[in-house]
């Protein structure tokens, strides 16, 4: 009825009556909270799902997936609405994906060092950004026209979407890799997870504040 081995990640709908979990067996699975019950088995991937994510409208959510795609997916549907993949796209495991607030696009980190930020209502590529090819991309979070990459040289890297450009890159003080990534509801912190095994906070106003210096 459940996953056959290791479930890598899971996340809770906006409003809170389901949640999708991604495993080993190449699926994802949605279940209701509140009667703790699945209710829905998607197949579209070749490998192992290392992240499923929301998007800001609750019935849309993305995957990554070490067949080195993202899928973009609608509760309802069992198979996929948008592949993102091909030509220029991850050579290698697709490990993170993120929903801009404004649903036009989605952004995928991969193994490969690169960011990719995709169209929504295409599939197709958008940006490449390029400065993530500093290091495997472990977690990325995005507010407005800004997005925060984690990797594995403990670097946060801030990057302006609209000029497609970093605009800073904070070191961790603790940790050679940053596992893990997140922003606040009210998006006034920023939290890291660390290899050392230490949760790092900063603040977003003194980062906005010192970015570029």
């Amino acid at each position: 009825i459940g996953h056959v081995g290791p479930v890598f990640s899971v996340c809770i709908s906006i409003c809170d009556k389901h949640l999708l979990s991604g495993g080993y067996d190449n699926t994802i699975r949605r279940w209701s909270l509140q009667t703790k019950t699945p209710l829905m088995v998607y197949y579209g991937h070749n490998f192992p799902v290392w992240e499923v994510k929301f998007s800001p409208l609750g019935s849309y959510f993305a995957s990554a997936s070490a067949d080195r795609t993202a899928k973009l997916w609608i509760m309802k549907n069992s198979s996929p609405l948008r592949i993102f993949a091909g030509q220029g796209g991850h050579l290698n495991d697709v490990e993170t994906v993120e929903f801009h607030p404004n649903m036009h696009y989605v952004a995928t980190g991969s193994s490969d060092r690169q960011i990719i930020l995709w169209d929504v209502n295409t599939g197709a590529q958008a940006e490449i950004l390029d400065i993530a090819k500093r290091c495997p991309i472990a977690q990325i979070q995005q507010v407005g026209a800004y997005l925060f990459a984690g990797n594995e040289l403990g670097e946060i890297v801030i990057f302006d979407l609209v000029q497609n450009l970093p605009i800073d890159v904070v070191r961790s003080t603790q940790s050679k890799a940053i596992w893990s990534i997140d922003i606040s509801w009210d998006d006034a912190c920023l939290a890291i997870g660390t290899e050392s095994g230490t949760i790092e906070l900063y603040s977003m106003n003194k980062l906005f504040s010192n970015a570029g210096k």
